[in-house]
């Protein structure tokens, strides 16, 4: 995976660190491995393209 960092988070005078991720590909190229795992698991799953598109239209309505 990528590097990992760390940044200082918290409140008034502490700072607790706290890691994080970073990713070495562009944000390009983790939508797409984002988009390709997804798919698969709805494809696992045997979610239907309408599935997710009545789903969507529900979520707007909200």
């Amino acid at each position: 995976m990528g590097k990992n960092k760390f940044i200082a988070t918290g409140m008034n005078d502490y700072g607790i660190p706290k890691q994080i991720k970073i990713s070495p590909h562009s944000p390009k190229e983790e939508f797409e491995l984002l988009s390709r795992e997804v798919e698969e698991k709805f494809r696992d799953e045997g979610v239907e393209r309408e599935d997710i598109e009545e789903a969507i239209k529900w979520a707007r309505k909200k």
